[in-house]
């Protein structure tokens, strides 16, 4: 009996000692996790809204270069995958804008291997296309 009684304690302490780490995690890291990943989503937000500033601006270089810190920045996990592809619609937009269509071409490539159910992103790259493959690309978009 005496060692049933020291099973049960032992295990209600092990219990109380998880439901501590959980509790600190919940109360101590999970604000600090929230609070980075907004900080995170707004230095996004700001990065993109600094792009498209320098793209209307014509500064397509400069925009680029934004575009791509944009899209560093998305690296992390808790990023939404259709908004990295936005940024690389965005990008590819821009090089459309520099006449430089291959680069236009790879970045709208990354936006659809990220998210193929955009329509816009279909029409841009059947724009950049010829023959067949340009109208496979209205097709799908029609599709969606």
């Amino acid at each position: 009996m005496g060692n049933s009684l020291k099973y049960i304690l032992e295990n209600c302490l092990q219990l109380s000692r998880i439901k501590i780490v959980m509790l600190y995690m919940v109360c101590v890291l999970l604000p600090i996790y929230s609070f980075a990943q907004s900080n995170l989503v707004n230095e996004i937000k700001e990065c993109k809204e600094k792009a498209e500033s320098q793209f209307n601006s014509q500064n397509y270089e400069s925009a680029i270069v934004l575009f791509n810190k944009c899209i560093d920045l998305c690296n992390d996990k808790s990023i939404n995958l259709s908004y990295k592809a936005f940024l690389y619609y965005r990008k590819a937009c821009t090089f459309n804008s520099m006449q430089n269509d291959s680069d236009a071409l790879k970045d709208i490539n990354y936006a659809l291997d990220l998210d193929n159910k955009n329509a816009d992103y279909y029409v841009f790259r059947a724009s950049l296309l010829k023959g067949q493959n340009k109208i496979l690309d209205l097709n799908k978009a029609i599709e969606l």
